[in-house]
């Protein structure tokens, strides 16, 4: 077979029809099929209603769902060329040394949807260890969200009494992309299907998927060749629901094309600024000056970019003032209230009340015990930050 996409050949090594529908390379479904006619899709995703035909290499067992259930299973098995063999357990340090070495499902949302917190600057930086993601979990967010997996999943195929063979943390690797997946089962037409469980607060906040969390599926299809994923959602400990995702080649291409232009840059030891810098961005910056020493010639700027920095600082203090005095003034109306509520009946706001912070008078104890003072002393990582002068 042949992907018109980017003319890379490349052979079915399935009798299930979900492997002849795309591109394993681009994602695409302009494929070019061989001539015999051995077997017969019946959907076909291009524009072109014809039926088309590909040409068998193996796996000649017939994959209804009907006799031995395990011999299918282990037909299934071998649909997934692509999985990582003798896989490192999700959440170790072999796990993590192996998710440095590629772009990851996470870190192609990161990429493609940079926010306050991630962006490609971010993900190169980190590739490269100039700078160091925080792993900790003072919260055990991380931690309890790994462990609800297992409780979303149970649930998942609860819900759905027809799928079978349900398989969790299998890692999968296309060269330099790479996923690691909560969960993968078959559904009622044995067809392989992703199961990505998430926890959250807010319902709204899904309607649509999130951007980050969009991508991320649709970087797991493209690498494992599955084309269907499913979210399995939990809302404040208590709400369950599910958002079914299909295929999306023409995203795929674009996200690949970005997520190259990083990988690429991570190769050369070349940040991508061409992909824009982003609110993310300042720790990497500042932790790249450091390497470089920050000591070179003065560069100018216009005199355009110098006023266009103070029209952006004038209208974020006038922004931050007014949203201030807003919360103010919602704040005075619950001087005789619980709460404020929305006029469906949920709560927009409420008081929260929080007991006073314990801490050191530092001054006292430095002229006390002074010995236990200076014993106790500790310096902090070294800071870098740009001060702008207007």
């Amino acid at each position: 077979m042949k992907c018109r996409m980017c003319n890379i050949d490349f052979k079915v090594v399935t009798d299930s029809d979900f492997g002849a529908r795309f591109c394993p390379f681009c994602g695409s479904a302009d494929i070019e099929v061989g001539k015999e006619n051995k077997v017969q899709l019946k959907e076909q995703p291009m524009e072109s209603k014809e039926i088309i035909t590909m040409e068998l290499d193996c796996f000649s067992e017939d994959f209804a769902m009907s006799g031995n259930s395990t011999q299918h299973i282990d037909i299934a098995d071998r649909m997934f060329m692509t999985e990582v063999k003798d896989a490192p357990e999700q959440g170790t340090d072999r796990w993590l040394d192996w998710r440095k070495q590629g772009i990851t499902a996470t870190e192609a949302g990161m990429i493609m949807f940079p926010d306050s917190h991630s962006s490609p600057l971010t993900v190169y930086s980190n590739k490269l260890g100039i700078t160091t993601p925080d792993q900790s979990d003072p919260d055990g967010y991380m931690e309890w969200g790994h462990r609800i997996e297992d409780l979303l999943v149970s649930k998942f195929m609860e819900n759905h009494p027809r799928f079978g063979y349900c398989t969790q943390g299998r890692l999968y690797q296309r060269d330099w992309c790479k996923c690691s997946l909560d969960a993968q089962a078959f559904d009622d037409k044995w067809t392989p299907v992703i199961i990505e469980c998430k926890t959250g607060q807010n319902e709204n906040k899904w309607n649509p998927i999130p951007d980050k969390y969009y991508c991320q599926v649709q970087w797991q299809m493209y690498v494992t060749g599955i084309r269907k994923a499913y979210f399995a959602v939990l809302i404040r400990g208590h709400q369950y629901f599910e958002k079914e995702v299909d295929f999306n080649p023409a995203f795929v291409k674009k996200m690949l094309e970005k997520c190259y232009v990083v990988w690429s840059c991570i190769q050369t030891h070349t940040p991508p600024a061409s992909l824009g810098i982003n609110a993310a961005d300042k720790e990497a910056i500042a932790a790249m000056a450091g390497i470089s020493g920050h000591s070179g010639p003065a560069e100018r700027v216009e005199d355009e970019v110098v006023e266009e920095y103070k029209r952006l600082k004038a209208a974020y203090d006038k922004a931050e003032e007014e949203f201030t005095e807003f919360k103010n003034t919602l704040g005075f109306k619950m001087v005789d209230a619980s709460k404020l509520l929305r006029k469906d009946g949920r709560t927009f706001a409420t008081w929260v009340e929080r007991k006073g912070a314990v801490s050191i008078d530092k001054v006292m104890l430095q002229n006390k015990y002074p010995d236990i003072y200076n014993e106790c002393l500790k310096t902090g990582l070294p800071t870098r930050y740009v001060k702008y002068t207007v």
